[in-house]
């Protein structure tokens, strides 16, 4: 009787022992469903916090890098554009110019050009208002609309039957590249967008004046040459015998620019028309 007493007893402690370790073991494990679904959704906000870190960081390297080679290529661009325009700064480049066509600073000179008769170019009634500024069309003018943003007016001007194609005149506005410096700069760019068949430098056949019409500022360039390919300003390819009229057009909310492009004969019989065009400016009140 004894040893049946104590072989249940320790039958009895044995099932109360294993009893008490599967609840411990209950409580320090979660189980089921419950358990998988909190755990399945810590994991996918940590790899969404992951995957947005990494697209992000991606985001910034990758605007990081274009913003880079951007800033290369527009480097590149204006060295390019220096190079090819032959001048550098402190030698004077072609006849020693007169007074209004010589740019401050002595680095840059250019011969004065010949005064343009504008008396017989008739003009319209129509004006061309921009920031700060108005310009009368003359007759013969062709409204275009502007084939890139940057331009606030395109005009053709028709060939003749002896020419090869139709001249451009296009408007811009860059209020920002206002003062000496910038006219040089700009004077610069568009004089490395010509060459000549002898490789001599374009400067010394190039013209320039400088002019005032009231409260308006004119520099005007006309350089005749091989015009190098600007496909994004209507140039797709490089145009022998080609000249430009360009003009920084400067006023208080200014400046504007004005390039009239094409054969060389075409903007010879254009060029007039031009220049009325730009002294007819002035400043709104």
């Amino acid at each position: 009787m004894m040893r049946e007493w104590i072989t249940t007893g320790i039958t009895l402690v044995a099932i109360v022992l294993w009893t008490g370790g599967c609840e411990k073991k209950d409580k320090g494990t979660p189980r089921g469903p419950s358990t998988t679904s909190a755990a399945s959704t810590a994991d996918h906000a940590h790899d969404e916090d992951h995957a947005h870190d990494k697209d992000h960081a991606h985001d910034k390297d990758h605007a990081h890098d274009k913003d880079h080679a951007h800033e290369n290529g527009h480097d590149h661009e204006k060295d390019h554009a220096h190079a090819k325009a032959g001048v550098s700064a402190g030698i004077p480049r072609g006849p020693a110019a007169t007074g209004a066509s010589a740019l401050d600073g002595g680095e840059l000179r250019i011969a004065a050009m010949e005064e343009v008769d504008t008396s017989g170019v008739n003009m319209t009634d129509e004006k061309m208002m921009f920031s700060g500024i108005s310009l009368t069309v003359p007759k013969g003018w062709v409204k275009e609309t502007p084939s890139a943003m940057s331009r606030k007016a395109q005009f053709r001007l028709p060939k003749a039957d002896t020419e090869t194609e139709d001249c451009l005149v296009v408007i811009t506005h860059f209020p920002g590249m206002k003062g000496e410096e910038m006219d040089r700069m700009n004077i610069r760019r568009w004089l490395g967008q010509f060459s000549r068949p002898d490789g001599k430098d374009i400067a010394e056949t190039a013209k320039m004046t400088r002019l005032e019409i009231g409260k308006v500022k004119l520099t005007i360039l006309d350089v005749t040459g091989a015009m190098g390919a600007a496909p994004r300003s209507g140039t797709p390819e490089a145009k022998d015998h080609y000249r430009m009229l360009a003009a920084i057009v400067d006023h208080a909310q200014g400046p504007h620019f004005m390039k009239l492009t094409g054969p060389e004969n075409a903007v010879e019989r254009w060029k007039a028309s031009a220049m009325a065009f730009l002294k007819s400016a002035k400043v709104n009140e």
